[in-house]
């Protein structure tokens, strides 16, 4: 047989001897893939052990130094009297084992009304584009004042004025109604005085009949 014909025609033996090298190649490539992945995956469980055992470590000293310091804590005292309670704490803060400020504002007085209207714009602006209707008005009074621009009333003509505006709104839509109430925020707080509507349509109404 000439050798071009060697070339087309291999017996049976020798075309299987040749599939099974093949066969054997990958599969000798397969198993050192298998093994490289193996070691890898060995070494990273090592690594997440080694830092899982650190992290106890830390967890443990850091549980130390908390109960050490629930039990010397002497910054913070309360007590307590027949008209409020009394507070006492210091400015230093620790980190660890060294003091890390001399300065620390414990103590969180009322917000300011910038503060208190920011943090309420982005509570509503969460509520963006889903048919949600909000009409608001804050009135805090804070170390710096109530926030307005300039006080033009007295207390007492600036409550019979919001009387009588809210008559007039009550009137015009029939949906609104009922108990009145007229609160006064100033520098001791606040307090409500309510008023029913029939007194203020006792009150207004003729006024209110006469002017139309």
């Amino acid at each position: 047989m000439r050798p071009q014909e060697k070339l087309l025609f291999k017996s049976p033996a020798a075309i299987a001897l040749q599939h099974l090298a093949s066969i054997t190649q990958v599969w000798r490539f397969q198993r050192a893939q298998a093994e490289l992945m193996l070691a890898s995956h060995r070494h990273a469980a090592r690594r997440h052990r080694a830092a899982m055992e650190e992290a106890k470590r830390e967890l443990s000293v850091k549980e130390r130094e908390l109960e050490s310091l629930r039990r010397e804590n002497t910054e913070l005292r309360r007590a307590h009297l027949p008209h409020g309670m009394v507070h006492v704490v210091d400015s230093c803060a620790l980190a660890g084992s060294y003091v890390a400020s001399q300065s620390v504002q414990k103590v969180l007085e009322h917000a300011l009304v910038a503060t208190t209207t920011k943090l309420l714009a982005n509570m509503v602006y969460h509520y963006k584009g889903m048919a949600f209707s909000l009409g608001t008005m804050i009135g805090i009074w804070d170390k710096r004042g109530p926030g307005d621009y300039y006080a033009e009333l007295e207390l007492e003509p600036a409550c019979a004025l919001a009387c009588c505006a809210i008559f007039q709104a009550t009137d015009r839509n029939v949906c609104s109604g009922g108990c009145v109430s007229v609160y006064h925020v100033g520098p001791d707080g606040w307090h409500c005085v309510s008023c029913d509507m029939t007194e203020l349509q006792g009150h207004y109404g003729a006024e209110w009949e006469g002017n139309e």
